[in-house]
């Protein structure tokens, strides 16, 4: 691509103190076998790890790449900055430790310009083949959850017979209301002038909240499994319960911003029993998802422990400050984007699907 070109499709990295991550993140990414013009935003979070200096460098070796940088405020804020200087019509965002395969833009070109309809689609993720036991774990934690939320069943019944029969929802091209945006994630421009952006006031999970958004006006997230993006996940069990511990403390905010989605809390009598049920019910289900029974019995143990790392989360957030209750909206937060949400309907848009139990 020259640049003078202008790209059919910008990739937006974010990205804080990652620097190996990152040089292998932008290698997959500039291996694309696709002749259609495409961009490589990496947006910095405020690095001081060399991953600055690094993006600097390669884009002023490889015209595909840009960079835009700022001060430390989260990975919305570094998606946003990537959203305003991106100039492609489709807009995709890549995690700093996710690979693509050669084939991704090609297929994601491929997946809009067949289906015109489409204004979002998300992809498989799925882990290396030569990953370590708790990179597996941690992939089979985060499987489990996409295949309820496309599956919507989650019954201890449905999930044992299942197992007995040695058979599990499978993964395939469909319409996807109900999952998170974040494996992925590509748009058309014309999605996020309907939603707005990320919202920069949440720490975590900005990419759920834009999903939520995006349901209440109408658009569907299709779900694209032939597009498969590796993620490296923590790769010790130590790091992997400070992240679910940390996604807990996240859920303060949601609560805050979506108030009567979260009436169950352990604030109530019903609210604790059950995050009481969940803190045993739900890794068990999660272990019945798998494929024998060795692996069962190998990735219940982590499982719990994952659990109990995000439930004691929940709790320490949800005790750290009163929750306020504003009125449920829509619209774009103040702090972001040149791009303007549609005026919101008068109606109630419909409630978000509850989080994975």
């Amino acid at each position: 691509m020259t640049p003078t070109q202008i790209p059919r499709l910008s990739i937006i990295v974010p990205t804080y103190n990652r620097r190996g991550l990152l040089e292998r993140c932008t290698a997959a990414l500039r291996r694309q076998d696709v002749q259609a013009p495409y961009e490589i935003v990496i947006a910095d979070d405020g690095s001081r790890d060399g991953a600055l200096e690094f993006a600097a460098a390669l884009a002023h070796e490889d015209p595909r790449v840009r960079h835009v940088r700022g001060r430390h405020a989260g990975t919305a804020a570094a998606k946003n900055r990537g959203i305003r200087s991106a100039r492609g019509e489709l807009v995709a965002f890549i995690d700093d430790d996710w690979i693509v395969a050669p084939d991704f833009v090609r297929r994601a070109l491929a997946c809009f310009d067949q289906h015109p309809e489409r204004l979002a689609m998300a992809s498989r993720m799925v882990a290396s083949s030569d990953s370590p036991f708790v990179e597996r774990v941690n992939h089979f934690h985060y499987e489990t959850d996409m295949r309820l939320l496309l599956e919507r069943r989650n019954t201890f019944g449905h999930h044992l017979r299942n197992f007995l029969a040695g058979t599990h929802y499978p993964f395939r091209p469909q319409a996807a209301p109900y999952i998170s945006a974040s494996g992925g994630l590509v748009l058309r421009r014309a999605a996020l002038d309907v939603v707005g952006v990320f919202d920069e006031d949440l720490a975590i999970g900005e990419d759920t909240d834009l999903a939520w958004r995006m349901r209440a006006r109408g658009i569907t997230l299709f779900y694209n499994p032939a597009i498969e993006i590796v993620h490296h996940y923590r790769p010790t069990l130590r790091a992997s319960l400070r992240q679910q511990f940390g996604y807990g403390i996240g859920l303060r905010d949601f609560v805050r911003k979506r108030p009567d989605h979260f009436a169950l809390l352990p604030s109530t009598p019903r609210g604790a029993l059950r995050f009481a049920s969940n803190l045993v019910m739900r890794p068990v289900k999660k272990a019945l998802q798998s494929d024998s029974t060795g692996q069962l019995l190998a990735y219940l143990p982590p499982l719990f422990l994952l659990n109990a790392a995000y439930t004691a989360g929940v709790l320490y957030g949800m005790s750290r400050r009163p929750v306020e209750t504003p009125a449920i909206s829509t619209a774009v937060p103040r702090s972001v984007s040149p791009y303007r949400a549609a005026p919101a309907a008068a109606s109630r848009p419909p409630a978000p699907p509850p989080p994975p139990a």
